[in-house]
């Protein structure tokens, strides 16, 4: 069976990172080695992955460092741009989509896929739901968004998701711990792509 993932922000080969976000690792080497063992443990070859941003981050070779990573990475993944991804690391090969902005559907949901969190994402009106990165602090939501629409956007940034990617089945699970109950669908209801 074929299960989808999502995660963002492993900024591999960013020492920094590790400074600002207070990530338990003594050298970039190791944390790339973590969080690579650790998606390879739940990601199977024929899985689809989002990374929503922020992949790595080196400015001499962008493009190489990319693809040192993504081929290690299990599945089919899938690139959405964030503020750390360069131009020419935009370039890198391996991927089976790239882009800045993605809308897919898993399971009957409608989700929206970018690197920052959006407050009026398409359709939120209507039962989607927005995964986003950017945010490190440790929440999976924010508290800018509207109390009813709270439990319908979730932070997929390994530093929330202990460093590894969530299969969707566990986004649902994170959803409704923050008050999410899915939207009753109708024919009159489905939500076009």
């Amino acid at each position: 069976m074929k299960n989808t993932f999502f995660f963002s922000d492993p900024h591999f080969d960013h020492f920094n990172i590790m400074r600002y976000c207070n990530r338990p690792f003594k050298t970039v080497d190791e944390m790339g080695e973590t969080i690579i063992a650790n998606h390879n443990a739940v990601v199977n070859t024929n899985d689809d992955v989002y990374i929503l941003g922020d992949l790595a981050f080196d400015k001499r070779d962008p493009k190489r460092t990319v693809e040192k990573f993504a081929r290690r990475l299990n599945g089919h993944l899938h690139w959405i741009f964030g503020n750390h991804d360069h131009q020419q690391a935009r370039a890198a090969e391996g991927f089976a989509w790239k882009g800045e902005y993605k809308k897919i559907k898993v399971g009957g949901h409608k989700i929206i896929l970018f690197h920052y969190p959006i407050l009026g994402w398409d359709c939120k009106h209507y039962g989607s739901i927005h995964f986003h990165g950017h945010v490190h602090d440790g929440t999976f939501h924010e508290e800018m968004v509207p109390e009813k629409f709270k439990g319908r956007c979730l932070n997929t940034c390994v530093d929330v998701t202990g460093f590894r990617p969530l299969e969707f089945e566990e986004t649902l699970v994170e959803l409704r711990k923050i008050k999410w109950e899915p939207p009753e669908f109708s024919r009159s209801r489905i939500l076009p792509l």
